[in-house]
């Protein structure tokens, strides 16, 4: 008896101990310090070794896509994804955020595969309406104008209660073109002076008008109007030398 026990002891103990880590890296992340967050995980992973560590794994996976550590992120979600023993919830977030590795890091195809393969596996999911956002933003990418939009259609008429239909009917009033953004502005005098200041330099700049879940409007100053991803790329990267901050849209 005294030897089951201790053992009962020890389970507790290492469960408190576990619980504590991840507590810790949730408040990492919190205050959006990803290093320790990373750290953390890092550390979990190590002294639970032969438990259960897939939460550990999972906040190792989402601080590396943090910390632009693409590749690593992918290493540590890719086994998630296919673990049938751990819960459907954590599952379906660690397939979520190994597409993001693969949007972020460029590599479109691979995370359109991806997003397929969650909506044939997950088809029951508490999450499709995000995965309709992401993948519609990977077609969008792709320059697969059409299938974007039947995706952000799908979330406004599927899901119209989901948290996802305002970026959805948002991203649904971006024209067929990529360009790059330079400035996000509530005053529109300070959005009209950067835009006379880019095209003084011979940009063709102009201004995105859109509005956030309060109603609030902002004033998007953005630059180009291009066919291909390469093209806003190469945009991006001359802006970007000039000192603009800079992202492309869609």
């Amino acid at each position: 008896m005294k030897y089951k026990s201790l053992i009962f002891t020890l389970f507790l103990l290492l469960s408190t101990t576990a619980s504590a880590g991840i507590i810790e890296i949730e408040r990492a992340f919190m205050e959006q310090d990803y290093p320790r967050a990373e750290v953390l995980a890092e550390e979990g992973l190590k002294r639970h070794k032969g438990g259960d560590v897939s939460l550990f794994q999972y906040y190792l996976g989402l601080s590396h896509i943090r910390l632009g550590k693409y590749g690593l992120a992918a290493s540590a979600l890719k086994d998630l994804v296919n673990d049938q023993t751990i819960p459907t919830d954590l599952r379906d977030k660690a397939h979520l955020a190994l597409i993001d590795a693969y949007y972020l890091a460029g590599k479109y195809d691979r995370a359109a595969v991806l997003a397929d393969q969650f909506k044939t596996a997950s088809y029951n999911s508490d999450y499709l309406s995000l995965l309709y956002l992401k993948s519609a933003r990977i077609k969008f990418k792709q320059a697969a104008w059409t299938d974007a939009r039947l995706k952000l259609r799908t979330i406004i008429n599927q899901y119209p209660e989901s948290f996802d239909v305002y970026l959805a009917d948002q991203f649904l009033q971006e024209k067929m073109f990529f360009s790059v953004q330079v400035g996000s502005f509530r005053d529109r005098a300070r959005a009209k002076d950067l835009v006379s200041q880019l095209k003084a330099e011979g940009k063709t700049a102009y201004i995105f008008e859109v509005k956030d879940y309060s109603g609030r409007k902002f004033y998007r100053v953005r630059v180009g109007q291009v066919s291909f991803l390469d093209q806003a790329k190469n945009l991006q990267e001359k802006l970007a030398k000039q000192g603009y901050p800079t992202r492309i849209y869609p």
